[in-house]
């Protein structure tokens, strides 16, 4: 009888899956999957078989391999589509499949004590294309989706960029959901996060709030993936590897688990409009993105305003007349700062909110009086291809949020460098015509959506050995002939102030096969010796 050996991927910065011999008494348990723990070096860690092999096949010598220690039959064993979708974001994300497992697997660690309800499950809703739902009050439709999906039978998963959004949402949702509503995020209790496992697992209808991480958790009836401000960079994993986007993770999540994505916003991203206008997304507009009457901000120059002493501090005449107006009716000023390093120099008051430009949704509600955008130039002269596309999204989700009031709110954009046509397009009503012209830029220049971006950054404490290992990683790749553009190395603007980083801009064409060549770009990377250094993959970045 033949040995069976198993191909072990374990929550470690592995390149790649282990290979264990499998112990007779174990082999009728051991399935592509299931949970084990086995020895790595002189500790034993829980790892996921993702392979079976037989004897014949493998051609390492018997000494060299060692035995799974244990199976854990008492934790869930890992759905089949579940490890498709862990191997899809190690392979698009350029990632070792180990550290997917390190950020997954812990969701799969409970006991499986939850027990599904009586019920006929039934077939699911079946899903379309992925469906793009604009507007300001867009919750009234995720609800109609949810209340189908879930009388089906179906569990539902709501993305959110943030911890705040997160609980904003589930705030909203939860009296019509009730207990079938989890909201689930690291700041939730561990009772609680438990529960979302164990009902999930299960396959009993709930509804899960979260943020990128919600994506891992073991859905057994996905029916319905909902990823709300979609064009927020916030869904863009930055801390660790995997560095997923959740609103591309979730439109393959939804293709693997055969379950419908909806994608939300008040102003879309790029990508988004680009894909809808390809037909690749079903555009639903619940308010216009340009609605009539909409409101006209009262764009500000202060470089005159300065000229013409007509500044109070850090405002315009016009500005301070609207606030001292806004305090005297008892409404909340918000004022979205987009310069640092004035964050703490406005006036303390209990009725005026500074915030940064991408946590203005977090702070908008029925007592706002107005919204003030202070140093709007600084959200343009960021060295980024998505400059522009961003502030443009955060100011517009401000005037539509605004628009949709009664009464009406105001919105001020102070600025000190009008040249930007940016402010031309503001002050015409911009929304549309301004997204379709930095399309057209987009394509001009060859940026996404009409190509893919990877950034690669070289790190270390030490300037000369960071520039020298970015140097032969720069030669391997120009020697290599991939069909790509190389650009750099730049300074990254957000380096962290211990390291020297230096970064490399590649830019994939549509025309390539684009997964070849990242998967060539890897095998450069890996061949190239940049120890002490670090490098950090970005696919995609936001």
């Amino acid at each position: 009888m033949d040995q069976i050996f198993a191909d072990i991927i374990f929550p470690l910065a592995l390149e790649g899956s282990l290979s264990y011999r499998v112990p007779p008494e174990m082999a009728s348990n051991a399935v592509r999957g299931c949970q084990i723990k086995a020895p790595v070096g002189n500790r034993i860690h829980t790892g996921v078989i993702c392979n079976i092999r037989r004897e014949s096949e493998i051609t390492i010598s018997d000494s060299d391999i060692k035995d799974i220690q244990s199976i854990e039959t008492a934790l869930p064993t890992i759905p089949e589509k579940t490890l498709r979708f862990w191997e899809w974001i190690a392979g698009y994300y350029m990632c070792p499949p180990g550290m997917v497992a390190k950020m997954a697997l812990s969701l799969w660690r409970f006991k499986r004590r939850a027990q599904p309800k009586e019920r006929d499950p039934g077939a699911l809703p079946p899903p379309g294309l992925p469906l793009y739902v604009q507007g300001v009050d867009r919750v009234d439709y995720y609800m109609e989706r949810i209340r189908e999906v879930l009388a089906a039978g179906g569990q539902c998963l709501i993305i959110t960029p943030d911890r705040i959004s997160c609980e904003i949402m589930y705030e909203s949702l939860f009296p019509e959901l009730g207990e079938s509503l989890i909201c689930y995020h690291s700041k939730r209790t561990l009772k609680e996060q438990s529960r979302a496992k164990k009902e999930l697992f299960a396959g009993n209808p709930c509804v899960i709030t979260g943020m990128h991480l919600s994506l891992l958790l073991p859905f057994t009836r996905l029916g319905l993936i909902i990823v709300d401000r979609e064009e927020h960079p916030g869904h863009k994993k930055t801390d660790a590897a995997p560095l997923l986007n959740a609103r591309d993770a979730a439109l393959m999540m939804g293709k693997i688990c055969n379950a419908q994505v909806v994608l939300g916003s008040s102003v879309p991203s790029l990508e988004t409009l680009y894909n809808s206008d390809k037909g690749k997304y079903i555009y639903r507009d619940i308010c216009p993105l340009i609605p009539q009457n909409q409101v006209r901000p009262v764009v500000i120059d202060t470089s005159r305003s300065f000229a013409s002493r007509s500044m109070k501090g850090h405002f315009d005449i016009r500005t301070h007349q609207a606030m001292e107006k806004s305090l005297s009716d008892g409404k909340k000023i918000i004022l979205v700062e987009a310069d640092r390093s004035m964050a703490e120099d406005h006036p303390t008051d209990p009725l005026i909110v500074v915030c940064k430009p991408l946590q203005l949704h977090h702070h908008l509600g029925k007592d706002t009086g107005m919204i003030c955008f202070l140093h709007t130039e600084k959200l343009l002269s960021r060295k980024h291809f998505r400059a522009t596309e961003q502030a443009g999204q955060i100011i517009g989700n401000a005037l539509l949020w605004a628009t949709s009031q009664s009464p009406r709110i105001p919105v001020f954009v102070q600025t000190d460098d009008m040249d930007h046509p940016f402010y031309r397009s503001l002050q015409e009503g911009f929304l549309h015509t301004f997204f379709i012209s930095l399309l057209e830029d987009r394509k001009k220049y060859g940026y996404p959506p009409f190509s893919r971006l990877i950034f690669l950054t070289v790190s270390h404490r030490k300037r000369s050995l960071a520039r020298a290992r970015e140097g032969s990683l720069t030669e391997n790749l120009s020697a290599a002939g991939l069909p790509l553009r190389i650009e750099g190395p730049f300074i990254p603007g957000e380096s962290h102030s211990m390291l020297f980083s230096f970064r490399l801009q590649i830019t994939i064409p549509r025309t390539v096969k684009v997964q070849q060549t990242k998967e060539r770009i890897l095998a450069v990377i890996n061949q190239t010796p940049l120890a002490p250094a670090r490098c950090r993959i970005d696919v995609d970045p936001a």
